[in-house]
């Protein structure tokens, strides 16, 4: 009954579910471990205070080029 009536049939936003991602701040653990878990959660913490978006994909301070984040970005997906 579960699958008839509330699985069958759903399809993904997937335009929706990248902004979702986009503007959290939860996408900055995939640069945790190549700028260590205090500059990370920096970076999380002046993007929830300033409002800014996407700090894991595109880091305020420049701490990774944006080929390394480019590579990051592509590994984790």
């Amino acid at each position: 009954m579960f699958r008839k009536f509330c699985v069958e049939g759903l399809v993904a936003n997937a335009e929706r579910m990248k902004a979702y991602v986009d503007n959290s701040t939860g996408v900055i653990t995939a640069i945790n471990p190549h700028v260590g878990y205090e500059t990370a959660a920096r970076i999380a913490r002046e993007a929830n205070l300033s409002g800014e978006v996407s700090p894991g994909v595109d880091p305020p301070d420049k701490v990774l080029t944006p080929e390394q984040l480019d590579k990051i970005s592509t590994r984790s997906r």
